[in-house]
């Protein structure tokens, strides 16, 4: 007889919403199941070149981004210069042979698991650059067979018909049959930051992308996808509840469309930033993919996953069999958590120490929680606008709960939380502590009243210190609001200002003696987000840069650094993209308002 299993696991509140996430098992008797019990989770000496973050399996190995060898009499492995270029390597028994270039004629310095070949690797769709606006798009290569086993690359000079404006169109994943191909996009049409979008190839010709949907799409990111033999979809996402940062999931694909994201879990899903997942589709029982750390030197590290060889009541001949049984352990969201005991993790032998106390029988504390992890001590501290913080962690209904702060009162703990989201840690909330218990009682966590004339002033506050923000050496402006009229279709808002109100730049190159009619100005945009999250300091090549945040097509988007020049936004945007902003470009304004003209990308 059929049964099934529940495991609960308490997560958390998420918007002041309580969840929780489980571990479900269906199954014909009692045994469970681990995922170590079935794969092998290895780390792949293999260093990550940028702009790559992981690799793409191409015949009987992979393609990855490397230093091309210029000297040919050297010894491969004794030579450390030469020109970033795409490299094909034999894959044997885990080990990469005889590496040679990609492309002898066409240099492919794109993102490597941005590749996606057809069944007979005679078609690559791939992502890179558009000279034209400046913003990632899709395009097409086709192979050219030479004499014996000579060949190359031809590349399309214009993208993809359905990649047009401003939007990114990223990460394309095809199908093994050639006849639909997932991508990554912040079109219109997005619920989040980048949606994933379906387009079919019906006779040669690609159709109008449409959306997959909200039951995968977040409110957040969701980018690099594949497509396995049988079109289970597996993605990154940092918008689903997971075990911190970016997670990868899988979509069982049934009767044409996916079902809801499975978590692949541990070992493979980690509290960073876990991406670029692809399966080797000749096999199936091979797979790379990479970890990025969050904060500090921002790493990346390169694993292979192989299967292990099983004898057990179940057989599994791929990969994706693993990922997608339902007896196998996978994170689902369900329902409400209880307040149960903390465990100070750092020190279990002391309880936590109680500011602000209301007496022994009722001492409460307020804390910020930014991370859940199956494993203890991920962390001792970490790094907000350029203060530490210690964390304080503790076990919470069978996970480990991390956070910051330690309050006596509700409104420095919401100061705290909203500097977190607006930082690295979008998901922060603040958690309540009754004579060291969690606790969910809505009296301790009632948001005060804050009047319109205080508003009002923290608001005047934040738009003063957005316009006051540092610019970079290679242009001085002050900035000065004046009422304009701007066109509807492309209105500029910048973070914090109201709807009658934008920000003009007046150059002081020129004295102050006027303001240019045609004030041109380059910013390098990072992010596209559904919510507002403010001005904010991020640090790139070891220099502290303020943001700057922008109401544009239903988004905000956000930008570093202001130049006059475009050659100026270039060099700093492709050093944003080596710091580990793959997705940063330049976008143009003209008297405060977001241009698309072609002319100012010239």
């Amino acid at each position: 007889m059929k049964r099934t299993i529940w495991l609960i696991l308490f997560f958390g509140l998420v918007n002041n919403s309580p969840i929780t996430i489980a571990f479900g098992k269906s199954e014909k008797n009692t045994q469970t199941y681990k995922m170590s019990q079935f794969i092998e989770v290895d780390s792949f000496m293999l260093q990550i070149i940028p702009p790559a973050t992981g690799v793409q399996f191409y015949k009987d190995g992979i393609i990855f981004i490397s230093s091309s060898k210029s000297d040919k009499s050297m010894l491969p492995g004794h030579i450390s210069f030469g020109t970033t270029d795409a490299m094909f390597a034999v894959l044997n028994k885990g080990v990469l042979e005889n590496p040679q270039l990609f492309s002898p004629s066409v240099n492919f310095t794109y993102p490597t698991e941005a590749f996606t070949f057809s069944a007979d690797f005679k078609t690559l769709y791939f992502t890179k650059i558009s000279e034209n606006d400046g913003v990632e798009k899709i395009y097409q290569a086709m192979f050219t067979q030479g004499s014996g086993n000579q060949g190359d690359w031809s590349v399309d000079e214009n993208p993809l018909s359905f990649c047009s404006g401003q939007s990114i169109y990223t990460h394309p994943a095809l199908s093994a049959d050639g006849k639909m191909m997932i991508f990554a996009s912040d079109r219109a049409g997005s619920v989040g930051g980048t949606d994933l979008f379906m387009t079919q190839n019906i006779k040669g010709t690609w159709s109008a992308p449409v959306n997959i949907g909200d039951a995968v799409n977040s409110r957040s990111n969701e980018l690099y996808p594949f497509l396995d033999s049988e079109n289970n979809l597996f993605f990154s996402s940092d918008g689903i509840q997971g075990y911190g940062g970016y997670d990868i999931f899988v979509c069982k694909y049934k009767g044409g469309t996916w079902e809801k994201p499975i978590n692949l879990s541990t070992p493979i899903n980690t509290s960073n930033d876990d991406v670029a997942f692809t399966i080797n589709r000749k096999n199936g029982r091979s797979a790379f993919y990479t970890i990025k750390q969050k904060s500090g030197t921002r790493s990346t590290q390169l694993y292979m996953v192989t299967m292990k060889n099983y004898s057990g009541p179940e057989d599994f001949y791929s990969l994706s069999q693993i990922f997608t049984n339902p007896k196998i352990s996978h994170m689902v969201i369900l329902v409400a958590e209880q307040p149960v005991q903390a465990t100070d993790r750092k020190d279990e032998t002391q309880k936590p120490k109680i500011s602000g106390s209301r007496g022994e029988k009722d001492n409460v504390v307020y804390r910020v929680q930014f991370l859940t992890s199956f494993n203890p001590r991920t962390r001792s501290q970490i790094s907000v606008n350029g203060t530490d913080h210690s964390v304080f962690e503790y076990l919470y209904a069978g996970a480990y709960r991390l956070c910051v702060g330690e309050f006596s009162t509700l409104p420095p703990a919401i100061e705290l939380e909203n500097t977190l989201r607006q930082s690295d840690y979008p998901r922060a909330f603040v958690v309540a502590f009754r004579n060291n218990i969690r606790t969910l009682d809505p009296e301790l966590l009632k948001r005060p009243f804050v009047s319109e004339p205080v508003a009002a002033a923290v608001e005047k506050k934040v738009i003063n210190e957005a316009e006051t923000q540092a610019k970079p050496a290679e242009t001085k402006v002050t900035t000065k609001k004046e009422e304009i009229p701007v066109p509807e279709a492309t209105k500029v808002t910048a973070a914090k200002t109201t709807p009658t109100t934008t920000t003009t730049t007046k150059t002081t190159t020129t004295a102050e003696s006027g303001v240019k009619k045609d004030a041109v100005i380059y910013r390098v945009q990072i992010l596209a987000s559904p919510t507002r999250k403010g001005s904010y300091k991020i640090t790139a090549n070891g220099k502290s840069y303020n943001t700057f945040e922008y109401q544009y097509s239903g988004a905000y988007r956000t930008c570093i650094g202001e130049f006059s020049a475009l050659a100026s936004a270039k060099e700093f945007q492709n050093a944003l993209r080596k710091s580990g902003y793959l997705q940063a470009f330049v976008v143009a304004f003209k008297n405060n308002i977001r241009s698309l003209d072609p002319a100012l990308f010239k």
